[in-house]
């Protein structure tokens, strides 16, 4: 049976994988292999010959020899092997990072594959599990599969390509990598009023339906995160001070997310937690027309910003774009990061 058009962890190791046959509802274990198909590429194979041979009678016909056919419909569990290389690293694609850098790596994007990296290991707290049996375009799978799933990381193109900006809602003082103080000494004019934003994408209630049983398209878990005491002994809620501060401030602000490629509990909390983080707040953008001397910030750095004519002083902000012009000036956007549950707790 062929389980994969490619080479795999499962299929390098021999570990073992379970295949499920629908005609007979059962599920037997084999070990996997690689070999080479009739043109050349390595693909992953069980056999299950020696299995369909056993004498059984599956049916109850008296006849003891009931195989498996191959006009049955098939699924494999791949238990203990991964089914896909992470690009980087040497072992199976595991977290949202590995998942990310493989599928742009399957297209032909210029991709600054050094941004990628630094990315990973933050993308990667997300365990990710699933499969693809569609040809289509990689990017597109991606923007209709995993960016869901990732509140405050954006695509974005600099100078060596296409790289994921994150954005850090989570982010201290003690990340910060630069101060900016609004002023001409500094290089900092302020362009234009001060925005608020987020305000009709409140999320602060987020039920993620995730584990996927993909032969029947059931969901078999939801994690319900929440600020409204009323659903504390909801089964499966999950509690967060971010989601409370949010709905204590504008009410509840509700939204449903669903995702075939988690499986894992862990995994569907941080989704939640971090689209709280993300959407759960107003916040305010500030533009300045900057000397080029800041031009060495990207999107998503987390840096300190002062702003004495708004009585700001060190605030944690976010870098949300940095725009060049034709004629060589440079405008910066920062976001500041108010986040009244870090506050209180400096306080």
């Amino acid at each position: 049976l062929l389980i994969a058009g490619h080479r795999t962890e499962a299929g390098e190791t021999g570990a073992t994988v379970k295949a499920y046959s629908a005609r007979w509802d059962e599920w037997q274990s084999f070990g996997a292999t690689h070999a080479l198909d009739d043109d050349g590429r390595t693909v992953t194979l069980i056999d299950v010959s020696t299995y369909a041979t056993v004498l059984r009678d599956l049916d109850g016909d008296g006849s003891f020899n009931d195989g498996w056919e191959q006009d049955d419909e098939y699924w494999v569990s791949w238990s203990e092997g991964g089914g896909a290389y992470a690009v980087s690293g040497g072992g199976a694609i595991d977290g949202a990072g590995d998942l990310l850098e493989y599928m742009l790596n399957l297209t032909t994007l210029r991709l600054d594959r050094g941004r990628i990296a630094a990315a990973r290991d933050y993308l990667n707290t997300i365990r990710v599990a699933g499969y693809v049996d569609v040809q289509g375009s990689p990017y597109e799978w991606l923007k209709a599969n995993l960016f869901p799933l990732l509140a405050g990381v954006s695509m974005t193109s600099g100078p060596d390509g296409l790289y994921p900006a994150v954005m850090r809602w989570d982010a201290t003082a003690s990340m910060a990598i630069a101060e900016l103080v609004e002023g001409p000494e500094s290089g900092l004019v302020r362009d234009g009023d001060v925005e608020y934003e987020g305000r009709d994408t409140l999320v602060n209630e987020l039920a993620l339906s995730y584990a996927l049983r993909a032969r029947t398209g059931d969901y078999h878990r939801t994690r319900v995160i929440s600020g409204d005491p009323a659903n504390a002994d909801v089964v499966d809620h999950l509690s967060s001070a971010h989601a409370r501060k949010s709905h204590l401030r504008f009410g509840r602000r509700a939204a449903a997310l669903s995702t075939n490629i988690v499986y894992d509990t862990n995994s569907a909390d941080t989704i939640c937690l971090r689209h709280v983080l993300a959407h759960g707040f107003v916040r305010r953008r500030v533009a300045f027309a900057a000397d080029q001397r800041w031009g060495w910030l990207h999107k998503g750095d987390v840096v300190l910003a002062t702003l004495p004519r708004l009585s700001i002083t060190r605030a944690v902000a976010l870098v949300a774009g940095v725009t060049w012009s034709v004629s060589g000036s440079l405008r910066l956007q920062l976001v500041l990061v108010e986040d009244p549950v870090r506050d209180t707790l400096s306080t």
